[in-house]
């Protein structure tokens, strides 16, 4: 154990969850809002309640008491809303649904909003026609990025920038042009409008080969790095008009790491606390130096082997300072 991180035991492949908990204690964001979540009573049983739940594993971590009752209780409570930790589950799929449930368990409407702006990434999609060049367009919000890893030298910021770099749409089924009347080619794509205070990056690391029938992992290396400044990676095409430029660094404080297959795996996480990085792996915490957070970030085909460590999520925080 060590002061503010406490390892969790694995009680039957929850070490998914296990490495999503340790990213949540490290967002005290996010637990300044759990505690107002009780203050507006509990209409939700205790052992389905998951903001609840999540609240008292928090605060046992943040007093280093011991977590196994509470720690079993959120596992639980999981449980009962479908989330099982028997099961193999994806970190990236497991966060979206921890989120949901914290959202919709959450009595207040306004509360609720609150802790999902902490995560909130609003967007712009837009799609324009390549023949009148009308453009229809509508306002969404997406929790995390997902990005693809594209050559031999993929980087963090080359993949953010693909992600908001608009796609040509045509042929056998182009889009339908509201003004032209007819489907016409064209290009599809998404502006910033709104940055979070917790920026949540994953990396698609999966793919489907269809001549096998099963899921693939991608080892391939994505360079990644403890700062990070949106301002500087994208055009001012990827921005809306709206968009406020300000605020735009952020810092790396974790990572979710898997090792493995796709079906048969394992989770692990680093988490920064107080200007040291720290390996979060199951029952057992240990101070780590940033190289080896930074060899996470994959290999090149040539020296991979299937059960390397590679980063699946990285957490950063925006600096408003």
């Amino acid at each position: 154990m060590v002061e503010g991180i406490i390892g969790l035991p694995n009680y039957g492949l929850s070490c998914c969850v296990n490495s999503l908990l340790q990213s949540f204690f490290a967002t005290p964001e996010l637990t300044s809002l759990l505690n107002k979540c009780v203050e507006f009573g509990k209409k939700i049983p205790e052992d389905r309640n998951v903001p609840l739940n999540l609240l008292k594993l928090t605060e046992d971590v943040q007093n280093c008491r011991s977590v196994h009752s509470a720690h079993r209780k959120l596992l639980q409570c999981l449980d009962k809303n479908r989330i099982t930790h028997s099961v193999q589950h994806d970190a990236g799929e497991i966060f979206l649904s921890f989120l949901h449930l914290i959202h919709k368990q959450t009595e207040s409407p306004e509360l609720a909003e609150e802790i999902l702006q902490l995560y909130k990434i609003t967007v712009l999609d837009y799609l324009q026609c390549n023949v009148c060049q009308n453009i229809s367009q509508s306002n969404s919000f997406l929790l995390t990025l997902l990005l693809d890893i594209q050559g031999p030298s993929a980087t963090l910021e080359k993949s953010i920038k693909l992600f908001f770099d608009p796609q040509e749409i045509s042929g056998r089924s182009p889009p339908f042009c509201d003004f032209c009347k007819e489907k016409r080619p064209g290009k599809k794509g998404l502006k910033l409008l709104s940055l979070p205070k917790i920026l949540c990056l994953q990396i698609k690391r999966a793919y489907f080969e269809r001549h096998r029938g099963l899921p693939i992992k991608l080892n391939s290396e994505l360079e990644f790095s403890e700062m990070l400044d949106l301002q500087q990676i994208l055009h001012v095409d990827h921005l809306a008009e709206s968009f406020q430029k300000e605020n735009c660094k952020y810092g790396l404080y974790a990572v979710i790491v898997h090792s493995g297959s796709p079906i048969c795996g394992h989770y692990i996480a680093y988490i920064k606390l107080d200007n040291a990085w720290y390996c979060a792996n199951d029952s057992s915490v240990y101070k780590v130096p940033w190289n080896e957070v930074a060899k996470t970030s994959g290999c090149s085909p040539k020296s991979c082997y299937a059960f390397r460590e590679t980063a699946y999520m990285l957490l950063y925080r925006r600096s408003d300072t």
